[in-house]
């Protein structure tokens, strides 16, 4: 009896003796310490197995996707490497195009503006290719869709747009460029280049003007530097803009499936 006593007593005093301790304000900033490392370690822990899970996930999803696209980047590769053999630019380029215009030809669009000044004009030309069909190929039966608009042969169309300095109204050709010609399809006169967003009058069918009107109209046109010379290098340069427009849209589908 007197030895259970004994034993509860230094109890009650161990028990007083670690609260005590446990109040010292050293002891509690350790204790905080230790805590907060268990904490930052158990963090750690999480963080790596759920960033190594996400590393595998994509590793099973890469190994799913590539055996399905190396048959696409195989195709790609030799598409563009076929293109490079076969790529050779027209020797008509190398000098730039009839002076005094200036070029502007970005990759990745559509257009290739050209640009000039005569007296007291602006002349702006804005060329876009479409290209024709395909010819047939050798033992092939030849098909043609009598809906389809896509045109037997390539096809740059051309619009010269005239404005006369410091002032509004716009003088703009529709024209079609073949070879080392071209053709006026119609001529529209704009009160301002805002307004070629908005409906007007295109003017009449141009092939239905006086001959002599049509003739004085391209000799108009001749005069600001828009000819022979001009339509030949338009020619060269637009068929050469689509094959490197082509090489380019390769690439980057190429790139792309990579990733």
């Amino acid at each position: 009896m007197a030895g259970g006593v004994v034993w509860r007593a230094a109890a009650r005093s161990l028990r007083k003796g670690t609260m005590r301790l446990m109040e010292q304000p050293r002891v509690v900033t350790a204790l905080r310490a230790a805590s907060a490392v268990v904490e930052s370690e158990t963090s750690c822990y999480h963080h790596r197995a759920s960033m190594w899970s996400s590393v595998s996930r994509s590793a099973s999803t890469a190994r799913d996707s590539a055996p399905q696209d190396g048959g696409l980047l195989r195709v790609l590769k030799s598409e563009i490497q076929h293109e490079k053999d076969d790529y050779e630019p027209p020797s008509t380029l190398a000098r730039g195009p009839p002076q005094p215009f200036t070029i502007e030809d970005k990759p990745g669009k559509l257009e290739v503006t050209l640009r000039r000044a005569y007296g007291e004009e602006d002349i702006e030309v804005t060329c876009i290719f479409e290209p024709g069909m395909a010819p047939e190929e050798e033992g092939e039966e030849e098909y043609h869709d009598e809906d389809s608009e896509i045109p037997d042969q390539n096809v740059v169309h051309m619009t010269v747009s005239v404005t006369k300095r410091g002032e509004q109204p716009v003088l703009e050709f529709s024209c079609v460029v073949d070879k080392s010609n071209f053709s006026i399809g119609s001529v529209r006169y704009l009160e301002g280049k805002e307004s070629k967003a908005e409906p007007v009058f295109d003017g009449p069918d141009f092939a239905s003007l006086d001959e002599n009107l049509q003739n004085q109209f391209k000799k108009f046109l001749e005069a600001r530097g828009i000819d022979g010379d001009l339509a030949d290098y338009l020619s060269d340069l637009m068929e050469d803009k689509e094959k490197r427009e082509y090489s380019r849209w390769l690439q980057n589908i190429e790139a792309f499936v990579k990733k």
